[in-house]
């Protein structure tokens, strides 16, 4: 009995032993499930939310797959006056490729209309998924001469850009972006032989409440170059500017900033208002 009784208690050690091990390997097993994918996904444990409300530059954040947004701004520059409306609408045939048009009317001192509208194409080579690499897109576009160059509400002549925009979230309440784009228009128009422009940007947003209102910072510089009888002419823009963007309802959002000419070329203020909508 005593060597039975024995048997029985060394039995029981190891069955517990084994229970023990079982429920080890599973917590193990239900760890690596539920909490490695999150981390890949957001090293912060947080879901990922893109930020794509800017007023001066165009983000890297593409639509997702069959997602659209539409968007529309106004901007108001003084001395010298120019108001530009601006409808734009994109739409994600991949997460990764997307496709929009704008169409632009324009209202200044030379006269006012319907501008060039444009149409473009952006790649994301990289998804900012919450971890270290930035989204990293291309973007090619072409503008067609729906605008008049006489009253200064087009180009007169077909123009092309290519450009290459990087954004990403620094933390969970901070976004970072950058552009560099360059535009040209080979004819020219009916006013020159050649016309080139190229622009370089940055800009911060900061969600300071709730996850309702954003800060946004922006500075953009844009150089334009006409030639014309083998004269050639320069002009730059710099400005700078901070605007408030409020959530008002899921998906859609409103905002409002304004600007201020760094340099003798520039406008000495703008004021930029604009309103997105995505389903």
């Amino acid at each position: 009995m005593a060597h039975l009784a024995s048997d029985n208690l060394v039995q029981f050690n190891i069955k517990q032993r084994v229970r023990t091990i079982r429920c080890a390997a599973v917590a193990m097993a239900v760890a690596a499930a539920g909490v490695a994918p999150a981390k890949a996904d957001d090293d912060d444990g947080q879901e990922f939310e893109q930020q794509d409300f800017l007023f001066q530059l165009e983000e890297a954040y593409t639509q997702e797959a069959g997602e659209w947004q539409i968007g529309a701004k106004a901007d108001f520059a003084f001395d010298p006056w120019t108001a530009l409306y601006e409808l734009e609408v994109e739409y994600g045939l991949t997460d990764r490729l997307q496709v929009s048009v704008e169409l632009p009317i324009v209202d200044g001192e030379e006269g006012s209309g319907v501008g060039d509208m444009e149409f473009a194409v952006d790649y994301a080579l990289v998804k900012d998924q919450g971890g270290r690499a930035p989204e990293l897109t291309v973007g090619f576009g072409a503008s067609a001469p729906t605008g008049e160059a006489d009253d200064g509400t087009g180009a007169g002549a077909w123009g092309y850009e290519a450009s290459f925009r990087a954004s990403k979230r620094l933390v969970p309440t901070v976004y970072a972006h950058a552009l560099f784009a360059y535009e040209w228009v080979p004819d020219g128009g009916p006013d020159a032989d050649a016309l080139s422009e190229w622009a370089v940007g940055a800009g911060l947003a900061w969600r300071a409440a709730d996850d309702v209102a954003l800060l946004v910072v922006e500075y953009l510089r844009e150089r334009e170059r006409e030639e014309e009888d083998a004269v050639i002419e320069r002009e730059t823009e710099s400005y700078l500017s901070a605007g408030v963007v409020l959530e008002v309802a899921d998906d859609v959002e409103i905002g409002a900033a304004g600007a201020v000419g760094l340099n003798d070329d520039s406008a000495d203020a703008r004021a930029l208002i604009g309103f997105q909508v995505e389903w």
